[in-house]
């Protein structure tokens, strides 16, 4: 990452715990204000506005694309409408969750009985608008990257840095504390009580470890049927970027940590943070969305699976438990692939 590229991300970060500290601040104090109101205009106009610059690109010459700058790819138009259509939609809805009451109230009546959704809730607005300005920004990436092929190339080139995995898995952390109104309308252990943290007991352990590993059996089964109902090129195809991933992950130090970083940070995020507010499937279907290299194969389906598992390992015995079957679901696989192909000699 450049410096240009850090001070941006920097300002970013900056700016969307501000505005989750604000919201906080509103939910606490019963006062409602604009700055809020205008910080999320900011986050729906930047969103848009990054969808447009991908309807733009895709629809340049290619002479022209390179005369403005060499290093933007050449991406499919139909993917830059799609992206674009994407973009479009997040916003609007996020514009009129801002600005429409019963909108929020209607949001209320759909969701589960279990959730604790509240249409007055500021913290519960900006959760909506980031998730919406999150799922945009993924979809844009997509397309701009490549897609899955795309995805594949960058990965086999740039392979996966240790570092970079553990500090994504600490800003998934870091905004669920902020989420929940750590220091603000949450001491740290009502903090931890909130996102359903604990010392591991022996029941988290053989919880998380038994669900992570019957999720990893349906993943195998799920993947033999997949494989039988499609070509081999296809097949590859579809799971190429997948495919990349587990290659690039070329030793049990470095699959320990991402199945470790990806297990905290997702779980403490989506199943903690999100899932009380928002139920099981709208967690579950935004956590599908998030993970590009399953977009558009019949793998998005099977992470759904994945995710409700994992969301309801969270409602029965709590998001400690749900990290131990995140990890060992990732894990397993990735140690069971580096071990065989060691004594194979690959």
């Amino acid at each position: 990452m450049g410096l240009t590229e850090l001070i941006v991300s920097g300002v970013a970060l900056l700016f969307i715990g501000s505005m989750i500290y604000v919201a906080n601040w509103q939910d606490a104090s019963g006062q409602q204000g604009a700055v809020l109101r205008w910080m999320l205009f900011v986050v729906i106009g930047m969103t848009l506005y990054a969808g447009l610059n991908v309807l733009v690109i895709g629809f340049l010459p290619q002479e022209t694309l390179a005369d403005v700058d060499s290093s933007l790819p050449a991406i499919d138009k139909t993917g830059a409408l799609v992206s674009f259509s994407v973009t479009l939609l997040m916003a609007v809805t996020s514009l009129t969750m801002v600005l429409s009451v019963r909108a929020r109230q209607g949001l209320r009546r759909i969701l589960s009985s279990s959730a604790t959704y509240n249409p007055d809730s500021s913290v519960h607005l900006v959760a909506i608008v980031l998730s919406l300005a999150l799922v945009s920004v993924m979809v844009s990436n997509f397309v701009l990257g490549g897609g899955l092929a795309g995805i594949a190339e960058m990965i086999e080139t740039t392979g996966i840095a240790a570092g970079q995995i553990a500090f994504e898995g600490l800003l998934w952390v870091m905004v669920a504390f902020l989420g929940v109104g750590l220091a603000v309308r949450r001491a740290f252990p009502q903090a931890l009580e909130r996102l359903g943290l604990r010392v591991p007991t022996r029941q988290d352990v053989a919880a998380g470890i038994g669900a992570g590993s019957i999720l990893f059996i349906v993943q195998v089964a799920i993947l033999l049927v997949w494989a039988r109902l499609v070509s081999p090129e296809l097949f590859t195809d579809q799971t190429v970027a997948a495919e990349q991933i587990g290659q690039a992950i070329n030793s049990l130090p470095l699959a320990f940590l991402v199945s470790l970083s990806a297990g905290i940070g997702e779980e403490v995020f989506f199943r903690g943070a999100l899932q009380p507010v928002f139920g099981l499937l709208p967690t579950s279907i935004l956590f599908v969305a998030i993970h590009s290299q399953y977009t558009l194969t019949p793998a998005a389906a099977l992470l759904l699976a994945v995710a409700l598992g994992l969301g309801w390992v969270r409602i029965r015995y709590g998001t400690t438990a749900a990290i131990i079957a995140h990890f060992a679901y990732n894990f397993i696989p990735l140690a069971m692939s580096l071990l065989l192909g060691s004594m194979l000699g690959t």
